[in-house]
């Protein structure tokens, strides 16, 4: 059900469920050869997972049928129905789409590249939003750009051990190749929906949590593998990014929160500034 509850996630699950049962096949391939040259048949082990590829292929179908069945058309998320985009001028400004090929490289740039944050002395040190403009895409079609930091920042010891430790375990771990290529594979048609939408956002970057986290477990596998000094240098560097990630994400929330969010209480934001000033005159800063 997951692809009913957060579409992108539960592509990812059936893709790489669909991608699993794909490799299980090709594995249990048999070639012989014979005089008339080299020939392949099929044995029960393949039989066997064309069932899996096919439940796969209808769950990822099913959400495009229920679509059918409430809103009389196929398009999960039809934006001619949604009250955001009453606005002709709003709807028509990205050609009444979600998606959009031409958005890939702003989301790709969004959610990997872009370092979208700065540092200030007043609590809590970690803001969203750079003060350095971003590279400027302009054929994009992007309708929501929310301030948006980017996974190496945001979560840089899950994004390390998924990427760095997935080539490490490629290279040195040959028994992991094939479940690697098949997650990273697997995660092409979420990244590419994700990439490709007009509205980014902080919260959109959960959506590849599961991709990395199936990934860092293999990165871990791959360090393990290492000769003991450097496994100690590569785990205590991912501890210290896994804290980094954890003083980032407490900080962007914490204020997003008590400051941006919108229909916060005055009460609540209130109460978020007197923290803030109390905390800067507690560690001797300028008060606010």
């Amino acid at each position: 059900m997951s692809i009913h509850t957060r579409p992108p996630t539960g592509l990812f699950a059936l893709t790489l469920l669909g991608c699993v049962a794909v490799a299980r096949a090709a594995r249990g391939a048999q070639v012989t050869m014979d005089r008339e040259g080299l020939r392949a048949f099929v044995p029960a082990g393949i039989i066997r997972c064309i069932p899996l590829g096919l439940a796969c292929v209808a769950g990822a179908l099913s959400l495009n049928a229920l679509a059918y069945a409430k809103f009389g058309t196929f398009d999960p998320a039809p934006l001619r129905i949604s009250r955001p985009y009453a606005n002709p001028e709003r709807i028509n400004a990205i050609d009444g789409k979600s998606m959009h090929a031409v958005n890939i490289p702003y989301g790709f740039y969004t959610y990997v590249v872009r370092p979208n944050f700065r540092l200030e002395r007043g609590f809590p040190w970690i803001y969203l939003g750079s003060n350095t403009p971003g590279h400027h895409f302009p054929s994009a079609k992007i309708d929501l750009p929310d301030h948006t930091l980017a996974m190496p920042y945001a979560m840089p010891g899950l994004f390390v051990l998924a990427t760095a430790g997935c080539l490490l375990a490629f290279a040195i771990v040959p028994a992991l190749r094939v479940a690697i290529a098949v997650v990273w594979l697997a995660a092409i048609p979420m990244s590419v929906a994700l990439f490709a939408a007009v509205a980014t956002a902080q919260r959109y970057t959960g959506d590849f949590c599961p991709l990395l986290i199936t990934a860092a477990s293999l990165g871990l596998a791959g360090v393990s593998a290492l000769r003991p000094f450097p496994r100690f240098i590569a785990l205590g560097f991912a501890g210290l990014a896994t804290a980094a990630a954890v003083a980032a994400t407490w900080a962007l929330t914490l204020h997003y929160q008590g400051e941006t969010l919108w229909g916060v209480p005055e009460e609540a934001r209130a109460n978020y500034r007197e923290l803030r000033r109390a905390v800067d005159e507690t560690l001797l800063r300028r008060p606010r």
